[in-house]
């Protein structure tokens, strides 16, 4: 006899099949197809036995595209699916949720949909404008943890979670809710929390200059004194201090 809950789960608040190998969700007309695959490779009884528990025992399940919405809120993490960073779009907060797991992906997105440009003239970009590009992408997206469903099709977009496994404090040898915790996976996710925190102080390493001991700074700035009071300061807000003002701005900020 055919154990389905070690090939699937139900989740009745989404009302979909989660594949715990795969951990993503399958359409239930795509069951059978999905569990004969080369991942699966389960033998045409099973897959049938599996198949018609599915169409008789899960009457609450989604099988409309159509019907089946994405999150718009912000849930708690969904144990059953894998937790990544994604890029949410903060250029229209009110009206735009859109989350892309790729940076060329969000982009895109903005170009499209909310007429942003990473440069404001062709050619190849100066050091200033590249330094502007990277402020101001910051302000275009943000990263945030995500996840989502399907992997691919039209039901496949991102949205963002609370990860529980962070905020709870939760000890990585012990348990949750009663069940086993894989601590590969919970290592693989504190060193990827780990890496893309350093990421982050580097590249505000890079645009926010430090206060510097004395054999780090620059002998002229050490006479007059100047290394004490550039502590902190925004690079490219320093450049820009000195730059000619952008035509495109209006006469006040030029005056600024």
């Amino acid at each position: 006899m055919l154990n389905t809950n070690q090939h699937i789960e139900f989740l009745a608040e989404y009302r979909v099949i989660i594949c715990r190998m795969c951990q993503c969700a399958v359409w239930p007309d795509q069951i059978i197809g999905h569990i004969k695959g080369k991942h699966h490779k389960m033998s045409e009884k099973d897959a049938s036995q599996l198949g018609e528990y599915v169409a008789d025992e899960l009457e609450e399940l989604c099988d409309n595209r159509i019907d089946f919405e994405v999150p718009n809120y912000k849930p708690d993490r969904i144990p059953q699916l894998p937790v990544q960073d994604g890029f949410k779009c903060v250029l229209d907060s009110d009206n735009c949720q859109h989350i892309h797991g790729v940076e060329k992906q969000m982009q895109e997105h903005c170009r499209i949909k909310h007429n942003w440009t990473r440069f404001k003239q062709r050619g190849r970009p100066t050091t200033i404008e590249k330094l502007r590009a990277a402020k101001h992408n910051q302000k275009a997206w943000k990263i945030v943890k995500c996840q989502r469903f399907f992997k691919q099709g039209t039901c496949s977009g991102y949205f963002e979670v609370h990860d529980c496994r962070r905020d709870s404090g939760m000890d990585v040898e012990g348990e949750i809710g009663g069940e086993e915790v894989d601590n590969e996976k919970i290592w693989a996710g504190i060193k990827r929390e780990a890496m893309s925190n350093f990421k982050e102080i580097k590249k505000e390493m890079k645009t926010r200059i430090g206060s510097g001991e004395t054999d780090e700074v620059n002998r002229w700035l050490e006479r007059a004194g100047w290394h004490k009071y550039l502590a902190n300061i925004d690079r490219l807000d320093l450049i820009e201090s000195v730059n000619r003002p952008d035509p495109d701005e209006n006469s006040i900020k030029k005056a600024i």
